[in-house]
């Protein structure tokens, strides 16, 4: 679609009062979206967008497709918002509950009673929308949130441990055969938590993918250690790595790493150039046979993984989050694939 040929009307939602706005895929096709003065109404837009503002709105529930830039959300009230993007930030709202991927860190400013969760959510095409927007399931950083406007008394945000579900509740034909799903078992997302689960046998581990097809891999593990009741940390995807590109990540971190990748046994693990996958799950101690059917190693010095992953700001760790702790640098264990 040209720009000439681009009618800013096409891209904005404004002034729906119980009202149901759906936008089918192939609808948006990545240009940028408004949503402005809205109230009591459902919003879908289930495309890839560029950018997505969304102004003065109350008692909305909204979904928004893939978003290859920044979604803003400003003097929103009592709102429910799922969104996939490159950067997150609201500004003057109060009460919303946020289900979210986000590549960055996602901030807040002039907020208070914000609840964020991990996105689950899948539909036919989203995969295809989230590799237009650039995103990747794997990078996920919505827990840690960024709080410009800290306040002395209470926290301006916390975590939220339901799934949020908003499909149930919209009865449209418009939705017919697009398969969507709100099952964290049937999520194009894995449910990432940002927190460990304490228990006292509470026992880390991550996980490295490389070569080919890493990212299935990933996913059927994700699915057999969830199986199992194990807790899914954080997760990150490091683009063309390979060794050598670990060896820049880690920095000084990188001194005896070969080795202790390999579980310790005086062997370096053969990470293969291109895309790598990280999980870092947390829980009781894996069984042997998980252990055997994935070819693991023993785990190893567990210094050598802190710099994988981007530390949650230093105020998150004043959160309660009952049983839960703030991630710390856990033991490695690779995979050879």
């Amino acid at each position: 679609m040209s720009k000439s040929a681009v009618n800013p009307k096409d891209f904005t939602v404004e002034q729906k009062k119980n009202e149901t706005v759906i936008r089918k895929p192939g609808t948006i096709n990545g240009q940028q979206f408004i949503i402005q003065d809205c109230q009591d109404s459902y919003i879908l837009l289930l495309d890839h967008m560029n950018v997505v503002t969304i102004d003065d709105c109350k008692n909305c529930q909204i979904v928004l497709g893939p978003t290859r830039g920044s979604v803003f959300i400003r003097n929103s009230e009592n709102c429910r918002l799922v969104a996939a993007c490159q950067q997150f930030r609201a500004r003057d709202c109060l009460k919303l509950r946020i289900s979210l991927l986000c590549t960055s860190q996602p901030s807040i400013e002039f907020c208070s009673a914000l609840k964020f969760s991990c996105i689950q959510l899948n539909y036919r095409g989203l995969k295809e929308q989230m590799t237009e927007a650039q995103l990747n399931p794997f990078t996920n950083f919505w827990y840690e949130v960024y709080d410009f406007t800290p306040s002395q008394v209470v926290h301006n945000w916390t975590y939220s441990k339901a799934y949020m579900k908003v499909f149930s509740e919209v009865d449209s034909e418009e939705l017919d055969g697009l398969d969507i799903t709100e099952e964290p078992e049937e999520s194009a997302v894995p449910r990432v938590h940002g927190t460990r689960k304490c228990t006292p046998k509470s026992h880390d581990r991550v996980f490295i993918f490389s070569g080919k097809d890493c990212e299935d891999k990933a996913f059927k593990c994700v699915r057999m250690l969830t199986e199992k009741g194990h807790h899914l940390v954080r997760s990150r995807r490091l683009e063309k790595t390979g060794a050598r590109g670990l060896e820049q990540v880690l920095g000084e971190a990188w001194c005896g790493a070969p080795s202790a990748l390999g579980g310790g046994t005086g062997h370096s693990i053969s990470v293969q150039s291109g895309a790598i996958v990280l999980l870092h799950f947390t829980g009781d101690y894996l069984p042997a046979d998980v252990a055997q059917q994935n070819n693991l190693h023993t785990s190893c010095d567990h210094r050598l993984i802190s710099t994988l992953f981007v530390q949650p700001p230093a105020n998150n760790h004043t959160h309660s989050n009952g049983g839960y702790l703030p991630t710390t640098a856990p033991p490695v264990q690779a995979l050879k694939v």
